[in-house]
């Protein structure tokens, strides 16, 4: 109990700017690392290193996710950043009595939440599936290539089980990397994005070729939401062909 009471409560005779510290909210990659090395600091003799945890997500960088299960041995200094935002994952602290110290035929029962529920805490299966999603949606190719071999991905049997969950599928994970690009143009609800695609107004240059008169015509819009979808077609600078859109943070 007292080693929970060390980690959790903190020494007796803590210093007065430590303990105002951990009472607010951390709001930076900094703020984290330094609360977490007080932490290391007070708790040296059963800190054994300290382990990154990657964010097992799907929007996570590829940069990130590589260097999901890094060490940090030299706990006098602070580990290396690897996360640039506060939700891309954390370095954590591994004790003497920590999962890495379990049998390995008992690490099944240790998990960690992930953009589908409890995976193992390694990341397993699902970190090597979404590392792969994250190197052809960060790769450079052009949009419809990457979308091309994203669905190739997204249809390999072995990824089943992470594609087909709830109301996700193939479709909405392409979407939410490649949103179309009606989705993009605001005050426009998804009846009127839908409309749009059906008349194959779904680029910036199509909806700017297109007449005053015929989009007038469509249901749901009037004057006020027409200058809404000129004024965006026209802020549109490159890959006005397209009809999607990149949602992809590096």
């Amino acid at each position: 109990m007292d080693i929970f009471k060390r980690f959790f409560g903190g020494k007796k005779g803590a210093k007065p700017e430590q303990s105002v510290a951990r009472s607010n909210i951390i709001n930076s990659i900094e703020e984290r690392t330094q609360y977490t090395m007080s932490i290391v600091r007070e708790n040296s003799e059963v800190i054994k290193h300290m382990k990154f945890q990657a964010t097992m997500q799907m929007r996570v960088p590829l940069r990130v996710l590589l260097r999901h299960g890094e060490i940090h041995t030299d706990l006098t200094k602070p580990p290396p950043q690897i996360a640039l935002e506060l939700w891309e994952g954390l370095w954590g602290m591994v004790s003497i009595y920590d999962y890495d110290v379990v049998p390995h035929d008992l690490k099944h029962l240790f998990t960690c939440a992930s953009d589908i529920g409890q995976i193992p805490r390694d990341g397993g299966e699902y970190l090597k599936f979404i590392i792969e999603i994250r190197k052809i949606i960060e790769s450079y190719d052009s949009i419809d290539h990457r979308i091309e071999k994203l669905r190739v991905l997204l249809a390999n049997k072995k990824w089943q089980v992470f594609v087909n969950i709830d109301k996700r599928n193939a479709d909405w994970i392409v979407d939410r990397f490649f949103p179309r690009f009606v989705t993009s143009i605001p005050k426009v609800s998804t009846k009127l994005e839908g409309d749009l695609c059906r008349l194959g107004l779904d680029t910036a240059n199509r909806i700017t070729a297109a007449s005053d008169e015929t989009l007038l015509g469509i249901s749901g819009i009037g004057q006020a939401k027409l200058q809404v979808i000129r004024e965006h077609c026209n802020s549109v600078k490159e890959n006005r062909d397209a009809n999607r859109t990149e949602n992809v943070i590096r």
